[in-house]
């Protein structure tokens, strides 16, 4: 298993690894680490630390990041993978569900029976329902992800839809790549944060390409660590909700 410092991404050679001590040393950052906890971390997250990564050419992520704010808009879904199979789970869903519920309503059973059916409907119905806002999202929906020194906000949107979530930037404990879901038993890799106090990660961008993953996972990680701890004079507190301005420039959609 290669090891890496926790701080920088770098991976530790050989000669800087002391099995017997239990001591890892990272030259770049001037720090020792002990084996047995770099070995749980990495076991842990899959991917442990980022590796550094640079923006890969023709990404259609829009992304904006300073000292203080991080933002990125993520591109809208496209017709594959998760969206297609919701698509097919849907229609099959609501076809079987909605042949019951219309021959409950207009068949010639009693009305006792007829109202006993429709009510036993009801949480096939509100599946469907679920199953229907998936699919439009995996087709069409948007994922804004930003983030400053106290809190961190993402927002998944389709059409009319929108679902927040919102986290405490200090609770952020590292930043891997996770499985977001599975596919086929194939599991689909997305950017994960790894919260204090949460059994699993938050994971979001599983549609983006394998270097983009990287890549945004890299500038999480590399924001975070290069935050001050959170006090009086932090700049905090998300505005303007998920939308950042239409230039992307400076860290306007947080203040």
């Amino acid at each position: 298993m290669k090891l890496k410092c926790p701080s920088c991404g770098r991976e530790f050679p050989p000669e800087d690894i002391n099995i017997k001590s239990d001591i890892a040393y990272c030259r770049k950052c001037s720090q020792g680490f002990a084996i047995s906890e770099l070995v749980g971390a990495e076991g842990d997250a899959g991917e442990g630390v980022p590796e550094r990564a640079e923006m890969p050419g023709g990404t259609k992520v829009r992304f904006t990041r300073d000292r203080w704010n991080l933002a990125a808009i993520l591109p809208r879904g496209a017709p594959r993978g998760f969206g297609c199979f919701m698509l097919f789970f849907t229609i099959f869903w609501n076809t079987i569900t909605w042949t019951f519920v219309l021959g409950a309503l207009f068949g010639d059973a009693p009305d006792g029976f007829q109202w006993a059916v429709l009510l036993f409907m009801v949480p096939f119905v509100l599946i469907g329902i679920v199953t229907l806002i998936l699919a439009l999202y995996g087709l069409f929906g948007r994922c804004s992800f930003a983030m400053n020194a106290s809190e961190i906000l993402i927002v998944y949107k389709v059409f009319l839809f929108r679902f927040r979530r919102r986290y405490r930037t200090p609770d952020l404990e590292r930043v891997a790549l996770a499985q977001g879901y599975k596919q086929n038993d194939s599991p689909v890799m997305g950017v994960g944060l790894f919260m204090k106090g949460r059994a699993s990660p938050v994971v979001f961008g599983t549609g983006l390409s394998d270097e983009e993953k990287r890549w945004l996972a890299w500038e999480v990680h590399d924001f975070k660590r290069g935050l001050p701890p959170p006090g009086p004079d932090t700049p905090g507190g998300l505005v303007r909700g998920e939308r950042p301005p239409n230039d992307m420039s400076g860290g306007h959609y947080m203040r």
